[in-house]
């Protein structure tokens, strides 16, 4: 988001396990046990964004000048 409102801010922009812009049906996870190597509040923060992003997202994706390195996939990913 930051990258689409001030393109100028951005020179570099690596993206990493990227979710895709698509309506779904909204869910609240439950907390996996232990510790965890991650802030799950976080989690639970971003998930009105997961959700249902806003459509603006995809129309302003042109508005990113950075060189961007975007990277998913492996056996633990939901990008295959």
């Amino acid at each position: 988001m930051l990258a689409e409102q001030y393109p100028q801010r951005v020179g570099r922009l690596v993206l990493e396990e990227v979710m895709a812009l698509r309506l779904r049906e909204a869910s609240v996870p439950g907390k996996p046990p232990g510790d965890l190597p991650y802030d799950w509040d976080m989690v639970l923060a971003v998930r009105k964004q997961i959700d249902a992003p806003d459509p603006a997202w995809l129309y302003r994706l042109g508005s990113i000048t950075a060189s961007s390195l975007v990277i998913g996939g492996g056996p633990d990913s939901h990008i295959p």
